[in-house]
């Protein structure tokens, strides 16, 4: 604490540092959401390509 009894500047910082948190956190969770349906896109794209090779010959003859 500061000599005089008063600690104004951390009081001040209170706010700020409230406010980047409230952002972090926002910024944070939007790009993990991104990344969920980048991710979601991909799965569906490899999906649709890999079952246009995938017929029950290959399951049922499957070369080991």
């Amino acid at each position: 604490m500061s000599p005089g009894g008063g600690n104004w500047q951390g009081v001040a910082n209170l706010g700020r540092r409230h406010r980047r948190a409230h952002a972090a956190r926002y910024g944070f969770a939007a790009l993990t959401w991104l990344g969920v349906v980048l991710l979601a896109v991909l799965l569906f794209q490899v999906s649709r390509q890999g079952f246009q090779w995938l017929d029950l010959d290959f399951l049922r003859n499957f070369p080991s």
